[in-house]
């Protein structure tokens, strides 16, 4: 669903830059305490690394195809389900996968490893948060799927695994009904239709949920009114809260971290400077960048100002990632996914990805799920107070601070809720 309140989330989590190479503990900035300790192989350090990458790239390039509306993402749903397709790619389309996602220098193996010790590490990590990864493949009963390619994501993620008949509209209801249970209802579905030529469907479906630390108080929220891009202004209920967070200020931004939980997780808000356009920072907001930003965090007392939210969307993702450069998996002629079928020669016809994200008082919620298709081929300073008003439009991201991996990372251009 496309409104005009541009806003994009996207769910990267990753594994690692919350450790040395030597397994001992970085502080996770702007988190505002302590974390707990992580110890990740240098593989995993990268497959991090790569998915933060990731995360601002897909958001660049979306924002790009997109211009003026709004985008909602989760890179990390999208990077799970094409690590899983990847287990069966082979030749130049594995390697354009593996390469767009920055895993070129990595051992399937070791990709696998990294995405079986992120699931492990997030959906455990912060007992007041709720992280759900699910994955699930489905193959039409004509399709002879190698054994191989369906026990590498079996033991490494978790995939439920089973056949159906993709000419029975049965099979349509069988799979989103997998999306409404693995995202709390918040995806009712992911496909309208199913192409009778479909014979394999992978998804990765997630789900957040997380109570702020420190609650916005409802006796505060008020109506109010939010600056839009192209002038005018809409109402929205604007929420308060006063307290010390984790702060930042530059010449470019204001940005402040909101934790949820024990603090393992947070919200993180990026305000671009008074007369910067909104798509101008987002150009700017590079993972280079992002680590830069991210050390100059520090406690400040102060009061934050946002609106109330609920946003739906959904995205083909295809002319997207053929920008990014994974263009032959969805080339009839030149796909090579031969490591999940030795008889049928398969291509990807379809990514769609569909997302839900709600902020209130109390926390967020947020869901994502990403199908992907195949058919055959056919012949500031120390203690002074700030104040941040967030009442046009801005950047924001979730992250986790065990790992320092970007769960979310979203442009918001109007409140909706």
């Amino acid at each position: 669903m496309r409104r005009s309140v541009y806003f994009l989330l996207s769910v990267v989590v990753c594994l690692g830059l919350g450790c040395t190479g030597d397994g001992s503990i970085i502080d996770a900035p702007g988190s505002g305490g302590t974390v707990s300790p992580v110890h990740l192989s240098k593989a995993a350090k990268q497959v991090v690394a790569s998915g933060n990458q990731f995360s601002f790239t897909l958001l660049q390039e979306t924002v790009k195809q997109n211009p003026g509306e709004t985008v909602f993402l989760s890179p990390l749903s999208a990077s799970m389900a094409l690590a899983m397709a990847c287990n069966g790619a082979r030749t130049a389309t594995e390697e354009e996968i593996r390469t767009m996602l920055g895993y070129g220098g990595l051992t399937q193996a070791d990709l696998n490893e990294s995405c079986k010790a992120l699931y492990d590490v997030l959906t455990t990590l912060d007992p007041k948060v709720t992280l759900k990864i699910a994955n699930a493949i489905w193959n039409d009963y004509t399709l002879a799927v190698l054994p191989s390619f369906i026990q590498v994501n079996q033991r490494y993620f978790n995939a439920e695994v089973d056949a159906l008949n993709f000419k029975d509209p049965s099979a349509l209801e069988v799979i989103n009904s997998w999306c409404d249970l693995h995202t709390n209802g918040r995806i009712p579905k992911i496909l309208d239709r199913l192409d009778p030529a479909t014979v394999l469907a992978i998804l990765n479906a997630l789900y957040f949920k997380g109570t702020w630390t420190i609650e916005f108080d409802k006796t505060n929220t008020r109506d109010d009114v939010f600056n839009l891009a192209g002038g005018g202004a809409m109402g929205c209920k604007m929420m308060r809260v006063t307290e010390k967070f984790s702060y930042l200020q530059t010449d470019e931004l204001a940005a402040v971290d909101l934790p949820y939980g024990d603090g393992h997780f947070s919200m993180t808000l990026m305000l671009p400077k008074q007369g910067m356009a909104i798509d101008e920072f987002v150009q700017r907001c590079t993972a280079a960048q992002w680590a830069i930003w991210k050390e100059q965090f520090t406690p400040r007392e102060g009061t934050v100002e946002m609106p109330k939210l609920k946003v739906e969307y959904d995205v083909t993702l295809n002319d997207i990632l053929k920008a990014l450069g994974m263009p032959s998996a969805f080339d009839p002629g030149r796909a090579d996914f031969s490591g999940i079928s030795a008889t049928d020669r398969l291509f990807i016809s379809l990514v769609k990805q569909k997302t839900f994200l709600q902020i209130d008082e109390e926390g967020t919620e947020a869901a994502a799920v990403t199908a992907i298709l195949f058919e055959r081929t056919s012949t500031g300073a120390g203690s002074d107070r700030f104040y941040l008003r967030l009442d046009r439009p801005y950047v924001l991201m979730i992250r986790d601070h065990a790992t320092d991996s970007i769960l979310f990372i979203g442009k918001i251009m109007e409140p909706k809720n």
